[in-house]
């Protein structure tokens, strides 16, 4: 029985050791944590800080050397600013250029194939007018003098007004 009340005492302050152990680690870890939170906060702090002052404002502190570097600083980010502009602007006009390219193939492929109907429209004519025994130059000539005296009528009578 004694051995086994040593055995219990003896895992009793092992268990105390661990705990004790386990709390100390746990400090630690909070210590470490509650730094990085003050870093982290510090950090944003001066980050607010420094928008602020390229925004304008919150430059009562400043020293004209550090006026200086903040005016060198905006100056190369609106170069910056600036150059991806012009880019985005060439680009855009590139794409501009390919469609209005397109469109003029398109364009020109329609009236090419718009030509090809007028020629078979003719080709129509032709062959109802040989199907009626006419001939081609006829027709034509029929539909420019009925045209001209119509115009020949319209002379006439502007004439004797």
């Amino acid at each position: 029985m004694e051995n086994t009340l040593t055995r219990y005492c003896q895992g009793v302050d092992l268990e105390w050791l661990e705990l004790s152990h386990d709390e100390h680690e746990i400090e630690k870890q909070k210590a470490q944590r509650a730094a990085e939170l003050r870093t982290l906060k510090d950090e944003v702090s001066q980050l607010r800080l420094s928008y602020l002052q390229m925004m304008g404002q919150q430059l009562h502190g400043l020293s004209f050397n550090d006026l200086r570097h903040l005016e060198r600083q905006l100056s190369n980010g609106l170069h910056s600013v600036e150059d991806k502009k012009k880019q985005k602007i060439i680009e855009e006009n590139e794409r501009l250029r390919k469609q209005v390219e397109e469109l003029q193939r398109t364009v020109k492929t329609a009236s090419y194939d718009g030509g090809e109907k007028e020629e078979e429209s003719d080709s129509d004519i032709s062959v109802t007018s040989l199907q009626l025994g006419l001939s081609c130059d006829g027709n034509k000539k029929r539909k420019a003098s009925k045209s001209e005296s119509l115009c020949n009528d319209s002379r006439s009578q502007v004439g004797s007004e």
